[in-house]
């Protein structure tokens, strides 16, 4: 042996087509699984946009003065600190 030392092989690289991306369980569906209900929700809001732009337009008007008034709700409980 010259000098002691060990050669030591590296692992070869992953490729990004070999990867295996697994869920929180180990299996293989969990990150389909997070695709398929963003893209089931987002046909989901486009459809009720649609069909429905009153409705649609009603909860987003709602859905904006909530988040102001949490927002002042938050902004009055600082200022009293």
């Amino acid at each position: 042996m010259h000098g002691g030392a060990e050669a030591t092989v590296p692992a070869p690289p992953v490729r990004p087509h070999e990867r295996q991306d697994l869920g929180a369980d180990g299996s293989e569906a969990g990150v389909d699984t997070k695709k398929l209900i963003g893209v089931a929700l987002g046909v989901f809001v486009i459809f009720f946009i649609v069909t429905q732009p009153s409705q649609a337009a009603d909860i987003t008007h709602n859905i904006w003065h909530g988040t102001v008034n949490v927002a002042h709700g938050v902004a009055d409980f600082v200022d009293k600190l």
